[in-house]
């Protein structure tokens, strides 16, 4: 005679049998799912850091050939007489060098050279005034190419960043003048910003104090702030890469490169 409990339990075992069948399968379709999540997060990063390396290479590039206009001119023979060389003797190797780095880097909005006595700029091709002693007092310190920092003029709305140079008497001790090459922060960002990012990915610089000088996408208003303390702690420590928060509070794997 056909037991109905001995039939329950029997369903109830098909059940478990076919949940038992089921659950390997959706555990395997889920780890399927996060390797692929993984390996295409992988996949992102790499090409991210190719964009990245190449976009690196592509500054520095321009930064040493920007050192390299600086020390032409430091090396010029009427800039290490032992006094302050007159601007009309100078004017026009500016404009050269000028136009030279211009040719190669639009972003270049200004040369001149500066009184190492009063720190004052006493020759431009654009006339400007001398903002940020700290950069200056850095180079005259170094007696090195120097990297300035972040600059806001509320005059023009213009977002500049320095390099400095000083040029030495022939006896290689005293600073006669100082030249420096500005830089237009707001044509560089659009300049980097046209390159081929990646969608949802990211690309910040920033000075020595963590001010952001250029960022990619724009739109966010983010030039000019200062990163947040962990991840000036980070750069500052020399980590490669994190996942924490971004400048713009979004969740986000960093890659940090010096």
């Amino acid at each position: 005679m056909f037991n109905t409990h001995s039939f329950a339990t029997l369903r109830a075992r098909l059940w478990l049998l076919v949940l038992l069948a089921i659950i390997p399968s959706c555990g395997l379709m889920f780890y399927t799912a996060w390797q692929q999540r993984l390996a295409m997060q992988a996949q992102a990063i790499e090409r991210t850091l190719t964009i990245v390396g190449h976009e690196i290479n592509a500054q520095q590039q321009k930064i040493e050939l920007v050192h390299q206009r600086l020390v032409e001119l430091s090396q010029a023979p009427i800039n290490r007489q032992g006094k302050l060389p007159k601007c009309n003797d100078i004017f026009k190797e500016l404009k050269i060098q000028f136009d030279l780095l211009t040719a190669a880097m639009p972003n270049v909005s200004n040369i001149g050279a500066v009184d190492p006595t009063s720190g004052e700029v006493y020759c431009s091709i654009i006339p400007v005034q001398f903002r940020n002693h700290n950069e200056y007092k850095l180079a005259t310190k170094t007696l090195d190419f120097t990297i300035g920092e972040y600059e806001f003029n509320s005059s023009t709305n213009a977002t500049t960043l320095n390099y400095l140079y000083p040029s030495l008497d022939f006896a290689g001790n005293t600073v006669q003048t100082m030249f420096f090459v500005t830089i237009d922060l707001n044509q560089l960002n659009q300049e980097i910003n046209k390159k081929n990012w990646l969608p949802e990915s990211s690309f910040t610089i920033v000075d020595r104090n963590g001010t952001v000088l250029v960022r990619v996408p724009t739109g966010q208003n983010l030039v000019g702030k200062s990163l947040p303390p962990q991840l000036r702690t980070a750069f500052t420590n020399g980590e490669s890469s994190l996942e924490t928060t971004d400048i713009d509070n979004v969740a986000a794997i960093l890659i940090l490169a010096k």
